[in-house]
């Protein structure tokens, strides 16, 4: 590390290296001049009843010694002050040094802590977004949700009052399969006779079955069953509770029955449902599980 002055800590600079010589040297010729001026003074004493040249020579030599030390000590401190002068203007110059980096490091501090508090700032916002978000994302999961169910129950809603007709050939309806659907039902059901079946039996066509149907399929042996479209949905469940898939209805050597036209995908669950419950009917336990397929 280094000192004020531009050294290292612990080692002395060419400089006071050689001040201190310098000092160490003045003090040696200080001494040296300390100890004529003093045998010249002890013999001005022994010799003091000597001849009056002896006396002047004497004190002339003192006075030369004292005269010496003093230019020698004047000069010393003037050299002294000299190093003094440049060691502190190089002091001064590390101390600005010194200081100027101060602030810049005490600028840099400033700085970081102003970055630091806006950081805090905007993760306090970014924190208080995300909860809305999580509040936002909980609500529109729940109105999708809803907006999937009803999208689900849409083509059910479509096709809430549509019926299809099992167990009817091939070709026996004739050139008109609506005109054969009305006479059907009229000599099949005669209680409906309160309906206008030629204004309620709307877009009856034939379609293919459903691999779920294949036990109706064999059962009542038809290729293809028929698609009808009631206008009222009292009627659609008037011939459905009459002619359901556990009583199907026979008339002109037809035997048939009628099943709801729901989409795929409700058409899906209850075949599995009907897997799953199949055995307990068949063991008359199905009386609940029939209840919840109605349902």
């Amino acid at each position: 590390m280094k000192s004020r002055t531009g050294s290292t800590s612990g080692v002395d600079s060419p400089e006071r290296s050689a001040a201190t010589l310098k000092w160490d040297y003045s003090g040696i010729r200080l001494v040296s001049l300390g100890k004529e001026f003093k045998e010249s003074k002890d013999i001005l004493s022994s010799n003091a009843g000597t001849d009056e040249n002896c006396q002047n020579e004497l004190i002339n030599n003192l006075v030369s010694s004292d005269t010496k030390m003093l230019q020698l000590i004047y000069g010393t401190v003037r050299e002294l002050q000299t190093e003094t002068r440049a060691e502190s203007r190089r002091a001064r110059m590390a101390t600005k040094q010194l200081q100027a980096t101060v602030r810049k490091v005490v600028k840099s501090c400033l700085e970081i802590e102003e970055k630091l508090n806006t950081m805090e700032t905007i993760t306090s916002v970014v924190e208080v977004e995300v909860e809305v978000l999580k509040e936002q994302v909980g609500t529109q999961r729940g109105q999708l949700t809803d907006i999937m169910w009803k999208l689900e129950d849409y083509e059910n809603r479509q096709r809430r009052n549509n019926l299809r007709f099992l167990g009817i050939e091939e070709g026996v309806e004739g050139n008109d399969i609506r005109v054969f659907m009305i006479k059907l039902l009229r000599n099949a059901f005669p209680e409906l006779t309160k309906w206008d079946l030629e204004a309620e039996i709307q877009r009856v066509h034939r379609f293919p079955l459903a691999r779920r149907m294949g036990e109706h399929n064999s059962r009542l042996k038809h290729p293809r069953a028929i698609l009808g479209f009631c206008g009222n949905y009292l009627l659609r469940q008037a011939i459905y509770e009459k002619a359901h898939p556990d009583a199907p209805r026979c008339t002109d050597n037809i035997t048939f029955l009628t099943l709801l036209d729901y989409c795929h995908v409700t058409v899906e669950r209850r075949w599995r449902l009907q897997q799953l419950i199949k055995p307990f009917q068949e063991r008359g336990e199905g009386r609940l599980f029939c209840w919840l397929q109605c349902s």
